[in-house]
């Protein structure tokens, strides 16, 4: 099986309380590079991309996969 072109994210939360994560999308300029620079994305439409969901909670103790996908 070949390796996904869009990889999983594990996020643990090795925590007693539910982790609180919100889904942002970056424009990255110069990647790599000392002139890197993220810029946020408000209107997805711009990028043509949709992020979803939009905020998810990890439960205590729990390792959950955030999909990639441009």
């Amino acid at each position: 099986m070949s390796p996904s072109k869009n990889p999983d994210i594990p996020e643990t939360n090795p925590d007693k309380e539910n982790l609180h994560l919100k889904t942002e999308i970056v424009r990255v300029e110069n990647p790599g590079t000392p002139n890197e620079e993220r810029a946020r994305i408000t209107d997805p439409d711009k990028m043509q991309l949709l992020a979803t969901p939009g905020k998810a909670i990890v439960a205590p103790v729990v390792v959950a996969q955030c999909g990639l996908s441009a």
